[in-house]
């Protein structure tokens, strides 16, 4: 990888969905450097503005900061605390939550509590047919070692919000990255890789490009027509995690495949194609990776990302959505092929200098 160092300080800054600015605040420093302004607006936004010729197309290119969390809902009278995820409904895989470690920020004094998520009955107390059975969300707690509701609140409070305990590491075999929030830190990164390379790169008729770490992503995806609205941009990137469906394979006939597509890991960039996307991008995108040798898969139709909200913006704009596949989406153990990482640099790069020579 270009350098895990600056993936690993994304991925250790928190910032769940709603709560985002420490996250923020560390994507202005990283990417500082490699643009000529920063900007932000009303809803928490942050731009990075590489300023080129008004003459060919202005590129936005964008990402979410938002990571999955919880907030605490309810106490009970032992200390055991229960919890919503943040956006209302269920976007964390809670079949992994037992034996996950947590961090729950007290609001009132800034400092992290940690905690664990906990099945709601120990092992040796379960008979077989139990066990065969995963646990309701609502009964999986958090247990922060306390001994009753009082001694909890004098530690937390109802309404403080919960994060995975965050974790990395780049693995020996296939060089694969394995942490908390790769969705979308990776694609923070990837922001961060790509002006890197494009400020300095000798373009004639540089575009106006301009990174954007959106916020609420989990949540809802309007944050990204906010962005859209701002930049007013031609064409816009979306950079994102896509779900690889090469983590288990039930039998030989291959009914995942079937069901929703097959996207893997060291597949390739995953380049979607239909639901709002343009076509004429997808198609120059797709060019692109032919022509440079760029490992690809087609992610049919993609839906559920920032693209939806910016392709309608005022008159209407350009879509593209590059994604990287990730095992274990919404866990604590999301995994994701460095080389897919380092093939979608490569694409976005080549995608605004071939926009700028048309």
């Amino acid at each position: 990888m270009k350098d895990y160092n600056v993936l690993k300080k994304l991925i250790y800054t928190n910032g769940p969905t709603g709560f985002e600015d420490e996250i923020q605040k560390l994507f202005t420093k990283l990417i500082s450097p490699h643009v000529n302004k920063i900007y932000t607006d009303n809803i928490g936004n942050v731009y990075g503005e590489i300023t080129g010729s008004e003459e060919v197309p202005k590129i936005m290119i964008n990402a979410h900061c938002d990571s999955i969390g919880f907030m605490v809902k309810y106490i009970d009278d032992y200390g055991f605390i229960y919890t919503q995820d943040l956006p209302g409904h269920i976007t964390t895989d809670y079949r992994m939550l037992p034996g996950t470690d947590v961090l729950i920020k007290n609001r009132k004094t800034g400092k992290f509590v940690s905690g664990s998520f906990i099945p709601s009955q120990p092992i040796h107390k379960l008979d077989e047919a139990d066990l065969m059975e995963s646990e309701d969300r609502e009964n999986v707690a958090i247990d922060i070692g306390s001994h009753s509701k009082k001694q909890t609140l004098s530690y937390i409070s109802i309404g403080d919000y919960v994060v995975l305990e965050p974790n990395s590491k780049l693995t020996d075999v296939g060089k694969r990255i394995i942490g908390t929030s790769l969705d979308d830190r990776l694609g923070l990164f990837c922001l961060i890789m790509i002006a890197q390379e494009l400020i300095k790169s000798r373009i004639k008729k540089k575009p106006t490009i301009i990174f954007v770490s959106t916020v609420c992503e989990e949540n809802f995806i309007g944050a990204a027509a906010v962005a859209a609205k701002t930049t007013n941009a031609d064409i816009a990137l979306t950079i994102d995690c896509t779900t690889a469906t090469d983590q288990v394979v039930s039998d030989g006939d291959n009914i995942v495949g079937k069901k929703y597509g097959w996207i893997s890991l060291d597949g390739g960039v995953a380049l979607a194609r239909g639901f709002a996307v343009t076509d004429s991008v997808f198609l120059e995108l797709e060019r692109i990776c032919e022509k440079t040798l760029i490992p690809y898969q087609i992610d049919v139709c993609g839906e559920g990302s920032e693209n939806e909200q910016i392709q309608p913006v005022g008159g209407g704009i350009k879509t593209g959505l590059l994604s990287i596949p990730t095992r274990n989406l919404h866990t604590r153990i999301e995994m994701a092929a460095a080389q897919d990482v380092e093939n979608l640099i490569k694409l976005a790069v080549t995608f605004v200098k071939a926009t700028a020579r048309k």
